[in-house]
């Protein structure tokens, strides 16, 4: 990257990355930090980004116009599991008692030239907490384990296409441990480009809002709340995120 564009102020930076696509801006992000900074700050680009993970873009093509004013279905799929967690046109749902059994759908668009597909991936553990997030091809199972000391909450980064460890992932699990009478359970866990926030609640009726990284592993924010629960946590950006409390 020209080291004299990189000077340049951010609003005009900005402005010369607001004419590439979304896929170029993902390539770009990844050249250096300074550009990352620019794209991750920038609603505008943010928002394209956005448009290209829900399978969209700015401005509505013929196809898409006329699929609205038809509202035929696309397809029907013989989904029965009431428990499903989306991502774009990702669906995922355990579809087993002994929960060790993930079930996945791509949901077919024909606008877009998307056809369905169907697989299912299998764990040797009892799946948990179910993330994903499927521009990244991300699997993120969150799941307590209990040992003869303590418990703790298991956190594996997959690939949401094979089950296997994800090939951006260094670590390929993290570990987060409590006290032994904590007991603790995933409840709630999003995803926004490099990091995922979690939302960990024991039976002492605390909880905890736990950030990773999990591209590193790495547990970059941890706070814990023993008076009030979290409602909710929502990642706006990778340097922003909001929580909806309740006093208990």
């Amino acid at each position: 990257m020209d080291a004299l564009f990189l000077k340049l102020p951010t609003e005009v930076i900005e402005r010369a990355l607001e004419e590439l696509d979304a896929s170029s801006l993902v390539a770009v992000q990844q050249t250096c930090s300074r550009l990352r900074d620019v794209i991750v700050k920038s609603s505008p680009l943010q928002y394209k980004l956005y448009l290209k993970y829900v399978g969209m873009r700015k401005g509505s093509s013929p196809n898409h116009i006329n699929s609205w004013s038809a509202t035929s279905h696309a397809a029907k799929l013989p989904i029965e599991y009431p428990k499903r967690v989306v991502s774009g046109n990702i669906l995922a749902a355990v579809v087993d008692d002994e929960r060790r059994r993930l079930a996945v759908w791509q949901l077919p668009s024909q606008s877009r030239q998307i056809s369905d597909m169907h697989w299912e991936l299998e764990f040797d553990q009892v799946i948990g907490t179910i993330i994903t997030d499927a521009s990244q091809d991300l699997l993120i199972l969150a799941n307590t384990q209990l040992d003869y000391t303590s418990d703790y909450l298991r956190v594996q980064f997959l690939s949401l296409s094979t089950g296997l460890p994800h090939p951006e992932n260094l670590g390929h699990e993290e570990l987060a441990t409590y006290p032994p009478a904590e007991h603790p359970s995933a409840i709630h866990g999003e995803i926004c480009g490099d990091y995922v926030a979690v939302l960990v609640l024991s039976l002492s009726d605390s909880i905890s809002l736990i950030v990773w990284n999990w591209k590193t592993s790495m547990n970059e924010a941890q706070s814990s709340h023993s008076r009030c629960l979290i409602k909710q946590a929502k990642l706006l950006s990778e340097d922003v995120i909001t929580t909806e409390l309740r006093t208990l």
